[in-house]
Order: C-alpha cells, then sequence, then structure tokens
C-alpha cells in the first residue's frame, strides 16, 4: 500500500487546520474558567541598618572581590 507523498503532506496540513483551532477553544475556555490573578508586589521594607542584612551583602561582595573593604552601604530609591 503505497501513499502519494502529496496526499500525506495535503492530510497532515488539513489536520493541523483542525487540531490547532480546537486546541486554541479549549486554552479559550481554560482561561475563562481559571483567569489569571493580579500579581500584587509585596512592598518589605528593608531596614539597610539590621547587621544580618549588611553582613549579607559584604559577604556577597567580598566573594565577588577579594580584598575589597567596604565603607558604607546607602539605599538609592
Amino acid at each position: 500500500m503505497e501513499h502519494n507523498i502529496l496526499s500525506v503532506c495535503l492530510s497532515a496540513v488539513v489536520a493541523s487546520f483542525i487540531i490547532l483551532p480546537s486546541l486554541a477553544i479549549i486554552m479559550h475556555f481554560i482561561v475563562a474558567i481559571f483567569p489569571k490573578e493580579e500579581f500584587k508586589p509585596v512592598e518589605k521594607s528593608v531596614n539597610f541598618n539590621d547587621e544580618a542584612v549588611l553582613s549579607a551583602i559584604k559577604t556577597a561582595y567580598q566573594n565577588l572581590y577579594p580584598g575589597v573593604k567596604i565603607k558604607e552601604i546607602t539605599e538609592n530609591k
């Protein structure tokens, strides 16, 4: 049973034109049922006078740049 390559390609194109819109419709219904929640970032105030925060920042910079002395850490807004 030998198939013509043109008929195989044509049937693949027809199948994709049937499958893709049906998947789009299914996705539309899924998104309508389960809408995306609005992302609200939590505003956290980091106290830069906290010794743990200062120590973590100093350790990170000393690992990146060995031999560096950190004199002051300021927060820019």
